[in-house]
């Protein structure tokens, strides 16, 4: 585990160990998510969401870290 302080301005240091096996380079945008009482941080993909059990774009909600689409959604609640 590593700890890191928060700075003055709200910065945090990302380790290079962890930079480096996430592959984060310089410049890179990262998303942040806060799941109950942990924050994740994820490396933002320039693509568009896509639903995780089918890959449609359309209709998404946001689980979690992942998107659903309202079809599979509704597959999950029926059964």
């Amino acid at each position: 585990m590593v700890v890191r302080k928060v700075d003055g301005l709200g910065r945090i240091i990302i380790p290079h160990e962890v930079r480096k096996s996430r592959k984060i380079q310089i410049g890179d945008s990262l998303e942040f998510f806060t799941d109950k009482n942990v924050l994740v941080l994820k490396k933002h993909e320039a693509s568009l969401p896509a639903c995780v059990l089918c890959n449609t774009f359309e209709n998404l909600t946001r689980v979690k870290i992942s998107y659903i689409c309202a079809e599979c959604l509704e597959d999950i609640k029926a059964k």
